[in-house]
């Protein structure tokens, strides 16, 4: 069982060893398949323990059969599917020669045809290679930059030796194909940097840049072309030169920013910003729901939004409407709108609450201003001092935080439920944002019995 259910047994500092440690043992003395359950696996890392482990054991393809994996377009799942597909077309099967391997050497296949698949893995770097020599598959991990002939499905920035801006404590899978391009790419970042988020739609696209520890430059340049039109780009909120569209041409010219300070968010935006009025509850189309996966801040590939919506009474406003924002697994599920505030000194107010008071272990309610984490509440249950039971949030709640740009600058706001890697049962509810007038000071309350009281 230890070898077979890696998501299971031991903890990440373990499985972390294993990834780069199997070897195929048991299927070189007797000749059986390891089968790596793909259950309770909701986390990018533990997609990559699946993959890793059954390569290095001479596993099967196994690969989870729900709508959202079969349609991923992002992430280690798409791997993982690509995987399946060459295991069960090659008919790939364990063939162990005996002799001294090389030290990083974990596994070797045989396809129908009698060609040879090596699996090689250490620490940072595990890749398939085919019988031509050349890489079908990889997976990286404690990198910055990566050259490689393969493509990491949505991935903006890469330079002539390949992948940059990696984040050296995410896991990445890289496939064959997907030459997608992302709307914004990027050719250079400030020097010791990683992106931290980067996803969109047709509206917009959200750029994240961040240091990578103490040695990273504190500011820098970010050059880019945008592959769809922009209107308007914001840097840190200020607004910024946008790309040149030169009549005729697929791309835009390159642009350079120069980021003051990291992290750096960018905003670029595709369309007019929608101009709600004051105390006008935002438009909401749920068709535009995202899933951005939590550790690498990527988006993690287009899913069924969930098409629920309740109204809730909400003091001193009377009935409110409510979507239901769940099920992001390893993913945050996002609601996000492209606005211009109304002149004047504008406050963002937003609702939410969670209906749940049972299972699972609740989730994470999270409000961003152009990327900008503005707060953020864990809404799961908590231990109650003395007698040892739980307690959950079952309050409404009430944030309201000022929005300082300049007038006619586009603002990205986006709420976000994070499910904490475990979707059981979550019930988390927001309603639309809107601007309100008032004092330009931040507010995070909860009504209890009617009255407002700190969260």
């Amino acid at each position: 069982w230890p070898l077979h259910f890696q998501q299971v047994w031991g903890n990440d500092r373990s499985r972390a060893f294993w990834l780069s440690h199997m070897r195929p043992v048991g299927a070189f003395l007797f000749g059986n398949r390891s089968w790596t359950p793909n259950i309770r696996a909701e986390s990018n890392f533990l997609h990559h323990v699946i993959l890793g482990c059954s390569d290095a054991l001479g596993g099967v393809a196994q690969f989870p059969g729900t709508l959202n994996a079969l349609g991923a377009s992002r992430g280690a799942l798409v791997q993982m599917k690509q995987r399946a597909q060459l295991f069960s077309s090659r008919q790939l099967q364990p063939a162990l020669p005996t002799g001294i391997w090389e030290p990083d050497l974990a596994c070797v296949y045989e396809d129908e045809d009698g060609g040879a698949y090596r699996y090689y893995a250490n620490d940072q770097v595990h890749r398939m290679v085919g019988p031509d020599g050349r890489a079908i598959y990889e997976r990286v991990t404690g990198l910055s930059s990566f050259a490689t002939e393969l493509n990491l499905p949505g991935w903006p920035a890469a330079d002539a030796d390949g992948l940059i801006g990696l984040n050296p404590d995410v896991r990445y899978a890289l496939v064959q194909g997907s030459d997608e391009k992302p709307a914004v790419q990027l050719s250079a970042l400030p020097p010791g940097s990683m992106i931290s988020r980067f996803y969109g739609d047709d509206r917009f696209t959200l750029l994240a840049v961040a240091p990578v520890g103490e040695a990273a430059a504190a500011a820098g340049a970010i050059t880019a072309i945008a592959n769809f039109p922009v209107r308007a780009v914001t840097l840190d909120d200020a607004a910024v030169q946008a790309p040149a569209w030169p009549q005729g041409a697929v791309a835009s010219e390159p642009v350079t920013w120069q980021a003051q300070s990291l992290p750096a968010r960018m905003v670029f935006a595709h369309t007019e910003p929608e101009a709600p009025a004051w105390g006008e509850f935002f438009a909401s189309d749920i068709a535009r729901t995202k899933w951005v996966d939590a550790q690498s801040g990527m988006d993690a590939g287009d899913r069924p939004p969930r098409d629920l919506t309740r109204r809730y009474e909400v003091p001193g406003e009377g009935e409110v409407l409510f979507y239901f924002l769940n099920g992001g697994g390893e993913a945050e599920v996002i609601f996000d709108y492209l606005v211009t505030p109304p002149a004047g000194e504008a406050v963002l107010e937003v609702f939410t609450l969670n209906t749940q008071d049972t299972h699972g272990n609740g989730s994470i309610g999270r409000l961003y201003i152009n990327g900008r984490m503005v707060h953020e509440h864990d809404f799961g249950p908590k231990q109650v001092e003395g007698d040892g039971g739980t307690q959950w949030d079952l309050d409404m709640h009430r944030w309201r935080v000022p929005v300082r740009v300049e007038p006619g600058v586009p603002v990205l706001v986006s709420i976000a439920s994070d499910s904490k890697e475990s979707n059981n049962a979550d019930m988390q509810w927001w309603s639309a944002p809107r601007f309100i007038e008032g004092p330009l000071e931040e507010e995070y309350v909860r009504f209890v019995d009617g009255e407002a009281v700190a969260e």
